[in-house]
C-alpha cells in the first residue's frame, strides 16, 4: 500500500513517540523526521532501477545539432538501463510518419565518448546517429540527450528514462511516495535515534537491521518481477551526508 510523504513522517514521529503531525514543518522533531525521511528516500532510490521511476521520453534533433532536450528530468535522470538486457533507445523517424514502420535501434554510450565522436567527425555526413548519451543541462535542473552526429535531416529519438521524485515538502507532503516506504520509515526512524544518542540501544539497533532487511526484500522483489539481474546495492549505508535531495 502505497503512502504520502506525511503519513511516512508521521510513521516515523509514533515510532519516536510523539504526537502526529498535520504538517511536516510543525515542530522540531517532524522537521528532522522529513529530513530524514527525503535522506533516506533518496537512497532506496538509488538501490534499484524502480519501474514505477520508467518513463519514455520523445525529442527531435534538428539536422544541424547533435542535442536536444528531454522533458520531465531532473539532475538524477538516468537512462533506463537494466545489466543484460537492452537499452530501449530508438530512432523512430520513420515510425513517426508512417507507424507500419520499424523503429529502429541504437546504442547509449558514455558521455565522454559521445563528445569525442562529436568532436571527430564531419557535418552532415550522416543519415542517421548511431550512439547516444545524458548529459546535464546547462542550469543543472535536468538533462540532455547528446549524439554523436549531425545528420542529414531532422531525427527524431524516442527513449526509456528513470527519473525519480524530488524530495517532498510541506507544499508536496500529500503527494504519494513511489518507492517502498518500509525501508524511508526504518532509515529515517534509526537516524532519529542516531540523533537522540539512542542508536546502541535496543530500539537503534533493531530499526537498523529492519531498514537493511525491508530495503533487501524490496529489491529483491522488484528484480524479480523485472525477470533478474545482478545488482549491487550499500543496504546498510548509514555515514549519510545531512543535506535536503
Amino acid at each position: 500500500m502505497a503512502k504520502t510523504f506525511l503519513q511516512i513522517v508521521n510513521e516515523v514521529m509514533v515510532s519516536l513517540r510523539q504526537d502526529e503531525v498535520s504538517n511536516v514543518n510543525e515542530n522540531i522533531v517532524s522537521k528532522l523526521a522529513a529530513l530524514y525521511c527525503n535522506q533516506y528516500k533518496a537512497f532506496v532510490e538509488d538501490a534499484c532501477m524502480w519501474r514505477t521511476y520508467r518513463h519514455q521520453e520523445t525529442t527531435t534533433f534538428t539536422s544541424s545539432s547533435t542535442s536536444a532536450t528531454l522533458s520531465n528530468t531532473t539532475e538524477r535522470t538516468r537512462i533506463y538501463d537494466l545489466p543484460g538486457k537492452r537499452t530501449r533507445c530508438y530512432d523512430v523517424t520513420a515510425f513517426t510518419a508512417d507507424s507500419t514502420q520499424p523503429k529502429s535501434q541504437v546504442w547509449t554510450q558514455d558521455i565522454d565518448h559521445v563528445r569525442e565522436m562529436q568532436e571527430n567527425n564531419t557535418p552532415f555526413e550522416f543519415d542517421t546517429a548511431s550512439y547516444f548519451a545524458l548529459d546535464i543541462n546547462a542550469l543543472g535542473t535536468g538533462v540532455t540527450l547528446e549524439r554523436d552526429v549531425t545528420t542529414t535531416a531532422d531525427r527524431v529519438v524516442q527513449i526509456d528514462l528513470w527519473t525519480p521524485q524530488d524530495g517532498f515538502t510541506v507544499d508536496t507532503q500529500n503527494q504519494i511516495v513511489k518507492a517502498p516506504y518500509l525501508p524511508i520509515v526504518y532509515g529515517a526512524t534509526y537516524m532519529a535515534t542516531q540523533e537522540r544518542g539512542e542508536e546502541l540501544g535496543i530500539d537503534g539497533g533493531e530499526y537498523k537491521m529492519l531498514y537493511v532487511q525491508a530495503l533487501r526484500d524490496a529489491v529483491s522483489k522488484e528484480v524479480g518481477e523485472q525477470g533478474g539481474y545482478e545488482v549491487e546495492a550499500d543496504y546498510g549505508r548509514q555515514d549519510i551526508l545531512r543535506r535536503q535531495y
